[in-house]
């Protein structure tokens, strides 16, 4: 190539390049509205209220497409703590008060309700319903209260994201991932605790400490009136949810790190967090004064809270002293003021089952051993359910790419940055993150809290100088949204899931209509004043639903519930005659057996609880289930698949039996060659897939009925009830199918096999009687009806039924005149 040429070619490329550089000048200038509406706080501002719409909605949608959910109907919507807390609720939004005593509660002593528990967020929801005109059914209104109070998340994210990483587009995005992140809401759908309402409130406390943290002493009455903010929302949230007393314990101590990170790098910024912690702390102590449960428990002298103090007394006494002194000072000061704390008050008994689970955790390295002697009662009775360590597969199903994102974010944005460089809320928030990670690894209840912490970490996408993690972000918000909209539908990433994670399946399930069947009894057959022992977990059912008076309770914090719970394990497995002495000291009308306290050997059964995995065939449990007849003291009076009600009466006074119908659950024939002195559990498994194979048949059976595909659905049904005819509503359902193709003998005889199995249940009345009148069998099924109107007086359906009778009988006489 000639020089000419070479030179003609540079010439071009110039000439190229100013003509580009002019066409993004008037780009640049055609879109700088659209780039002010970005940077600005109204843009941003209108984003976070669609989100959190859109989070109220897909939450409020979840809740409402549970399979139990019921609009006109609030039984066993809620149970174990939620429907202890849901009774409270309902109370107040029907213009009563909580009492101060409770005589339902631990039958027969009572219970004094607000020095035990925390009835704020109960009081507060009851007072908005009536507020609001109370016109739609209380438990509607509370799902959406439920889901619009903890969607508030979403603001408070958005709000420590930008604290964060100083960048509105991160706390736009972390309020994204919020609002469809499944791990934000997993815990609220079917539940009615106090996190939903406990969370918002720490998180905006947290909220409020941070941008306190970015005044950087510019206005000391703005800070002090954030921290202010801080220190009342704090207290509320201790005065709803009892778990903020521990974030109280991990959030001081991070506040002390915090302390310690900017004594050495920004030791006037430390000055300053000093000078403001007992803005933070006044308004906590006035909650620890104002909140019974709070004030009996001298709440006002928790170590954590107490400690804190060492900060502003290090403050005032030593700020002639030298850096290591005034940190030895705080060091000195925050062991005397902590162990002067414990000794006044006696230590935190009432949460010694709590210690006792973190050192069982400690000691066994967070693996549960299969041998139950190896820890203590109060460390079995908390190992379960929520307070496990999480499960791989729930974890990877409910947190997605959120962890992934959160440490892409840390590595990417943190690593051109000097650590000394950080502020103290960068600080704060990661000494946060880390801290409750390693209490989520301890137990998977904190979910709430994890979670947050990483996606205000994961906002830090939007900050990324790389365009492909802007784009992998916004490929993985997707997914989320996916995943979140199908919650609980079969996708293909829950299916692989499936296939190397498969679930754990109950080793006793139970279903709904179960529950339903036996409030339903108790409801009809019981007096308001019989008290009933059940299960810890179940009793709040049956005082919610049935309104009777219980022995236990699922608020384990209570010493005195412990004891109970700890003489009820260990007299169901002993003798029928040390059952029976635990049920007159507690005053036990009737006894509310389910199927678990026999046949569930796991890690979380009552079995393991009672440190009695071998039951013995001589135990008041094994008799209660296989062999009720030899009972002396107990009489079973209804049963379903699941449970069994015994009414219990002194020796030789026993009332008349009542027959009641077949379910294998009971058979003992079905559990292989049971001999020896203890019951063999590898019985177990068959009978149980038997009766979720008869579940799995009716489910299927219902859905081939809405579409019209009636023969399959009898084939269906009649197989269901070949493996476990007492599930309730599968013989009325399938009465009802074969009434349609003209099988009409059949069809009666189905309909008169489940009024038999589940007196008291009310569509099973309505649809025999309705069969009976097409029937052209008029007095029958006028004698049906009339026994379903004793059961429910004001049944439409039932009553429209009888009209329509009565109108056919009137006209049938007028023509024989």
């Amino acid at each position: 190539m000639s020089r000419k040429e070479r030179r003609l070619r540079r010439k071009d490329a110039r000439s190229r390049r100013e003509r580009a550089k002019k066409r993004a000048e008037g780009a640049r200038q055609y879109l700088a509205p659209l780039v002010r509406l970005r940077e600005s706080r109204a843009f941003a501002f209108s984003l976070l209220i669609v989100l959190f719409l859109i989070a109220s909605l897909i939450r409020a949608h979840h809740f409402k497409n549970l399979e139990y959910y019921n609009p006109a109907d609030d039984t066993g919507l809620f149970w174990t703590e939620s429907a202890f807390q849901y009774r409270y609720a309902k109370m107040v939004a029907e213009g009563e008060t909580v009492p101060a005593f409770d005589p339902k509660v631990q039958h027969p002593r009572g219970l004094r309700v607000r020095e035990n528990v925390t009835v704020f967020m109960e009081y507060l929801d009851g007072v908005l319903y009536r507020s609001l005109g109370g016109r739609i059914p209380f438990h509607v209104f509370l799902i959406y209260a439920i889901c619009f109070t903890t969607s508030l998340g979403v603001l408070a994210v958005y709000g420590a994201s930008v604290s964060f990483w100083d960048s509105r587009w991160a706390g736009v995005f972390a309020a994204a991932l919020y609002t469809v992140g499944m791990a934000t809401y997993s815990r609220i759908i079917g539940a009615y605790g106090r996190e939903h309402l406990g969370l918002p409130l720490i998180f905006f406390s947290l909220w409020s400490l941070l941008a306190c943290f970015k005044t950087a002493g510019e206005d000391i009455r703005r800070e002090r009136g954030l921290c202010l903010l801080s220190g009342i929302l704090l207290g509320s949230a201790l005065a709803c949810w009892h778990l903020t007393r521990f974030y109280f314990i991990v959030f001081g101590l991070c506040l002390i790190a915090t302390w310690i990170y900017l004594h050495f790098t920004r030791a006037d910024e430390a000055d300053r967090l000093a000078r403001l912690i007992p803005w933070l702390l006044l308004p906590v102590l006035a909650a620890s004064f104002i909140a019974p449960a709070l004030r009996v428990r001298q709440f006002y002298l928790f170590p954590a809270v107490v400690a804190l103090f060492a900060l502003p007394l290090t403050q005032l006494i030593g700020r002639s002293w030298s850096p290591k002194g005034r940190l030895c000072a705080v060091f000195v000061l925050l062991s005397v003021l902590a162990m002067g704390s414990i000794a006044i008050r006696g230590g935190e008994a009432e949460y010694s089952h709590v210690w006792e689970l973190m050192k069982a955790k400690a000691q066994n390295l967070g693996v549960k051993p299969d041998d139950p002697s190896r820890l203590s009662f109060e460390a079995r009775l908390l190992w379960i359910e929520d307070l496990r360590s999480p499960d791989p597969r729930i974890f990877l199903y409910t947190y997605g790419t959120i962890p992934i994102l959160a440490l892409i974010a840390a590595v990417s944005g943190l690593r051109g940055t000097p650590w000394r460089t950080w502020g103290g809320q960068r600080v704060l928030l990661l000494c946060l993150l880390l801290a409750f990670l390693g209490v989520f690894l301890l137990m998977q209840r904190m979910t709430g809290l994890f979670v947050f912490f990483l996606i205000v970490v994961a906002g830090g996408m939007m900050v990324s100088k790389r365009p492909v993690l802007i784009v992998v972000a916004l490929l993985c918000l997707l997914f989320e949204f996916h995943e979140s909209i199908h919650f609980r539908q079969p996708t293909a990433f829950k299916g692989f899931m499936d296939r190397f994670l498969p679930p754990e399946p109950s080793p006793v399930p139970n279903w709904h209509p179960n529950n339903l069947g036996v409030i339903d009894w108790i409801r009809h057959n019981t007096e308001a004043d019989d008290g009933f022992l059940a299960r810890f977990g179940t009793s709040p059912m049956i005082l919610a639903y049935a309104d009777r008076p219980v022995v236990l309770q699922s608020k384990v914090e209570n010493r005195d519930v412990r004891e109970r719970i700890r003489g009820y394990l260990e007299s169901i497995y002993s003798t029928e005659q040390g059952f029976y002495r635990y049920c007159l000291e507690n005053d036990v009308r009737y006894f509310l057996y389910e199927a678990k306290i026999a046949l569930d050997p796991s890690g979380e059964s009552d079995r393991f609880m009672a440190d009695a995995l071998k039951l013995r065939r001589d135990s008041a449990a094994y008799l209660f289930h296989f062999s009720p007849e030899a009972l002396k003291h107990f009489t079973p009076a209804f049963q379903n698949s699941f449970y069994r009600v015994f009414a219990v009466h002194s020796e030789g006074s026993a009332p008349p039996g009542r027959s009641l119908a077949y379910q294998p659950t009971y058979d003992l024939s079905l559990y292989g060659n049971q001999a020896g002195e203890f019951f063999d559990d590898s019985g177990t498994a068959p009978v149980m897939a038997r009766l979720v194979t008869a579940v799995d048949l009716f489910k299927r059976a219902q859905l081939l009925l809405g579409a019209r595909r009636v023969p399959e659905a009898i084939r269906d049904m009649e197989a269901a009830v070949e493996c476990n005819p007492g599930i309730m509503g599968l013989n009325t359902t399938l009465g009802l199918a074969l009434s349609m193709v003209g099988r009409t003998d059949d069809a009666l005889q189905h309909l008169r096999e489940e009024v038999r199995y589940f007196p008291e249940l009310i569509l099973g009345r309505y649809n025999l009687g309705f069969v009976l009148a097409n029937a052209g069998q008029y007095d029958e099924a006028m004698r049906e009806w009339e026994e379903g109107l004793k059961i429910d007086p004001n049944n439409a359906a039932i009553r429209a039924g009888m009209s329509q009778v009565e109108t056919i009988l009137a006209s049938e006489a007028r023509g024989r005149r």
